[in-house]
């Protein structure tokens, strides 16, 4: 079978197929979205745990003691 020039130029292309090559390629997208999505979930989780735990910690509520000594 003989090869395309583009397809022998690249390193992986004279490897595989052109249908192995649309189905790495999917593959790498689909696992490109898979790792983004992961890491948005868990910076929003990890905010919104942070914010439910403690949230005296994040805002000054009413009747929040705030201690200022001067030094005179």
């Amino acid at each position: 079978m003989l090869w395309p020039a583009s397809a022998a130029s690249a390193n992986t292309s004279a490897l595989l197929s052109p249908c192995e090559l649309v189905l790495v390629k999917m593959f790498y997208k689909s696992f490109i979205f898979v790792v983004i999505l992961i890491v948005r979930c868990s910076i929003v989780l990890i905010v919104l745990c942070g914010f439910f735990s403690s949230p005296k910690k994040i805002f000054l509520q009413e009747g929040d003691a705030i201690n200022i000594s001067y030094k005179t």
